[in-house]
């Protein structure tokens, strides 16, 4: 990951942000399914805890909550 997309990643935007009209969730979506359909799952997990950051950071009043916490250390895959 290069440091702009790691700016990208981190930037903060305001408010409650629908994750359909964010770039970088599409961005992260579209990598963790190309990571599961070519059964990598290190690229998953990796792609996972990008997610979780964006969520944290990129995302900080965006207080709705996950179907999913992503707030802890990130799944363990098995």
């Amino acid at each position: 990951m290069s440091v702009q997309d790691l700016l990208n990643l981190l930037a903060p935007r305001t408010g409650q942000v629908d994750p359909a009209s964010c770039v970088q969730c599409a961005t992260l979506r579209k990598r963790v399914r190309t990571a599961n359909r070519s059964g990598n799952p290190a690229k998953a997990l990796e792609t996972v805890e990008a997610m979780r950051l964006h969520k944290r950071y990129g995302h900080p009043n965006d207080t709705r909550p996950l179907p999913i916490d992503l707030s802890a250390h990130g799944p363990q895959l098995t």
